[in-house]
């Protein structure tokens, strides 16, 4: 099962500002839906809030330390406590693609274990000052090089980083 993180980060790793995306591309959106639509996708509790619903036409996995929050009272997301136990899960269904959206706590969980084997960045020339969650700087990373360049729009491109034992 190939594993693939996925976000739309600023110049300097900027993810978002008190639970919200800081740019919102038409084109970012329509990408993501249509890479990640027919699969698994995992977020934490917070991304989960901020969506506000669970994603039409994927499986979603809400990675959370507690599943008596209200907040999935009624919701078709499957709770989970860890990284892992949600990847031996999408597995056992017989996921072959599985896409981490967020948020930044997440990223880095992943990161930290080395499961991802792509990560797809929508990246943006800008900075956002407002920003409180970033994405985990790549440029820190031993483990990812960045494999292509595509671009998205005038002020877009797609970035594709793989880990480097699968080069």
């Amino acid at each position: 099962m190939k594993i693939t993180m996925i976000a739309l980060v600023g110049k300097n790793w900027e993810l978002g500002a008190s639970n919200e995306l800081l740019w919102k591309i038409p084109e970012d959106m329509r990408h993501f839906r249509e890479t990640t639509e027919g699969h698994s996708v995992l977020m934490g509790r917070k991304t989960y809030q901020s969506i506000g619903h669970a994603l039409p036409n994927r499986t979603n996995y809400v990675l959370t330390r507690t599943d008596s929050d209200s907040i999935f009272a009624g919701t078709d997301v499957r709770l989970i406590e860890s990284p892992v136990l949600a990847l031996h899960e999408a597995q056992i269904s017989g996921e072959d693609s599985f896409f981490v959206i967020g948020g930044g706590e997440v990223y880095q969980q992943f990161l930290n274990l080395a499961l991802p084997h792509e990560i797809l960045l929508t990246r943006v020339p800008h900075e956002a000052e407002s920003a409180d969650t970033f994405f985990p700087n790549l440029d820190r990373n031993g483990l990812y090089v960045e494999t292509s360049v595509e671009k998205l729009t005038d002020e877009a491109d797609i970035h594709t980083y793989t880990r480097i034992d699968l080069l």
